[in-house]
């Protein structure tokens, strides 16, 4: 598909990858604690993913957005999985655009590319501590709404075994 082949470049992409996907399933496991529904919780899941796929980056370029709903990004570990991967792939890059009727344009520079498409390859190592401390907090609620999930359905009560 054309991805860089440097070990460095494969190893940080699939780390962020499973670093998402990781973060994605423990939201979910969270979610099906709490739901009292598989469909409760798959409409759960597709809002909330829904919501990160229009902040995130992908759809909607992050300098369109108005200025006082910008924070909603902070909100979408899609925005912070973009951001590194963006980076990791294009960012320190040069590269030269051909498209048949157009001008030619030659030394376009990948972090420029990124800035104009709302995103910050400098940051990238933030990013992807955000992304890490997303899984972290992702996979914390996961254990808490297992056990609050547990503890309504034992009666309120802990350590309650035969009763």
């Amino acid at each position: 598909v054309g991805l860089l082949p440097d070990a460095s470049r494969v190893a940080t992409f699939l780390l962020v990858l499973a670093t998402y996907t990781c973060t994605v399933g423990a939201l979910t496991s969270a979610l099906t604690a709490l739901c009292r529904t598989g469909a409760a919780t798959g409409l759960a899941m597709n809002i909330m993913l829904l919501l990160w796929v229009l902040v995130g980056g992908y759809l909607v370029n992050p300098k369109s957005i108005p200025a006082g709903l910008r924070w909603v990004r902070c909100l979408s570990p899609m925005s912070y999985a973009l951001e590194v991967l963006a980076a990791n792939e294009m960012g320190d890059q040069i590269y030269s655009l051909r498209v048949t009727g157009y001008a030619e344009v030659e030394g376009l520079e990948g972090n420029l590319f990124l800035r104009e498409l709302g995103l910050e390859p400098t940051r990238a190592l933030e990013s992807a501590i955000a992304l890490a401390a997303f899984w972290a907090g992702s996979v914390a609620l996961a254990f808490a709404a297992t056990a609050f999930s547990l503890w309504r359905r034992t009666g309120g009560g802990w350590g309650r075994a035969g009763a």
